[in-house]
């Protein structure tokens, strides 16, 4: 299994490849490293992550850069842990659950107020 750190290290020596002009080099680590990451089932390509949370790349790109979802940059391509991508539809899901459980009528928010006052009435 590869290593978020050998793959950072891969994407380091292509930065220096590059700048040493040594562009056919670049584009063979770039691919080799894709592979790695891509045969890795933790991270998914940017554009499957936006998928699957029905996101624009931009607001994938987004939530990675705010820390709301694990990425990492490999050459010129970025993917983001399918475990994040997991949870955040998770956590959608359980908000919309409760959407759906509506807000308080009237009614209900005095209901549990006269029942707070009549607790307190009962312990003074």
């Amino acid at each position: 299994m590869v290593t978020n750190e050998t793959l950072r290290r891969l994407d380091q020596l292509a930065r220096e490849l590059a700048q040493a002009g040594r562009l056919e080099d670049v584009a063979a680590l770039t691919e080799a490293a894709a592979a790695l990451r891509t045969g890795d089932p933790r991270w998914v390509p940017i554009a499957e992550a936006a998928e699957r949370l029905n996101f624009p790349i931009p607001m994938v790109l987004g939530c990675v850069e705010r820390g709301a979802l694990t990425g990492q940059r490999v050459g010129g391509d970025w993917y983001v842990s399918r475990i994040d991508i997991d949870e955040m539809n998770e956590r959608r899901a359980a908000l919309w659950a409760l959407e759906g459980e509506g807000n308080p009528t009237d009614e209900e928010i005095q209901a549990m107020y006269e029942r707070r006052r009549q607790r307190r009435r009962d312990t003074a």
